[in-house]
């Protein structure tokens, strides 16, 4: 799905926003990867993109390893 940054209007895949951890509260957040501020997926995205972080995380991956 293509994506517009409100701040710069630069158009790019969704897939292709960078993820960088949040300042203020250090969870992974998607920004645009030309002026690298951090964007509002929608709801269907933010859905898909946290289920994604959750399963990329070294929790889930120790959680697995151990049989938890």
């Amino acid at each position: 799905m293509i994506i517009k940054c409100d701040i710069c209007g630069y158009e790019f895949d969704y897939k292709d926003a960078l993820i960088e951890d949040c300042i203020s509260c250090g969870e992974p957040r998607p920004k645009c990867p030309e002026c690298k501020i951090d964007i509002d997926l929608p709801e269907e995205l933010e859905i898909e993109f946290n289920k994604k972080q959750k399963e990329d995380s070294i929790f889930t991956k120790m959680e697995e390893e151990l049989g938890l």
